[in-house]
């Protein structure tokens, strides 16, 4: 298993909207994902998207969403 977050930046108007997504990979990709990928690297993935939802020990109500990555691009280092 190989889990990593994915820094997404949108412009609009100019500005620069930055969100980060929780992905997760298995088996023979998750092998390649943790030897070949670096932080900085310009990557494209596919996969589906899950949502998970708990209760932290506040009892607040939390929602984490993950794309299961089903295959990687490595576009630019």
């Amino acid at each position: 298993i190989s889990n990593f977050t994915l820094k997404i930046s949108d412009y609009i108007n100019g500005k620069e909207h930055i969100s980060f997504v929780s992905c997760v990979c298995f088996g023979e990709l998750a092998e390649i994902s943790q030897q070949r990928l670096m932080k900085g690297f310009l990557i494209r993935v596919e996969g589906t998207i899950k949502q998970e939802r708990y209760t932290n020990k506040h009892n607040q109500h939390r929602n984490i969403i993950k794309v299961i990555i089903e295959k990687i691009n490595i576009l630019q280092r």
